[in-house]
């Protein structure tokens, strides 16, 4: 025997066709344009480092050691050797500047200590001086 549908029933069926119709509506208010239209951002403009007429290799000695005394435990403490002493040389593909060096500073304990390091360095104009790779290796 078939049991009969209730007002509960046709309640819910109600209730439920009006979600329906709702839903439907706000979908179609939207406007089109703000739903479709993705947002582009411009690709950052990337800077090449400046050519080398117009640096030194002794500018690229001091830009290495500012850089890397920021890295340093006691940077007050450190002693550097002179420009002449450092191996420079400069990458014509990606137009940087290598460093190769040491560094004698105090670590966390007061011991001074020898650090050799490899820094490459660009210059940008209006920039200025920029660290792109940096090695070390403590003595």
């Amino acid at each position: 025997m078939p049991q009969e549908k209730g007002p509960n029933f046709v309640k819910i069926g109600i209730g439920v066709f009006l979600v329906f119709a709702i839903v439907a509506t706000c979908l179609t208010t939207i406007p089109a344009s703000k739903a479709t239209t993705p947002k582009v951002e411009q690709a950052p403009v990337v800077e090449k480092p400046d050519t080398p007429e117009n640096q030194k290799p002794e500018d690229a000695f001091y830009a290495a050691k500012l850089s890397i005394e920021k890295r340093l435990k006691a940077p007050t403490s450190a002693i550097w050797p002179d420009w002449e002493t450092a191996k420079i040389g400069f990458k014509e593909k990606t137009q940087t500047w290598i460093v190769s060096s040491y560094v004698d500073s105090q670590n966390d304990y007061g011991a001074m200590i020898r650090t050799y390091y490899v820094a490459e360095i660009a210059y940008y104009p209006g920039k200025g001086w920029e660290m792109i790779d940096f090695e070390s290796m403590k003595n």
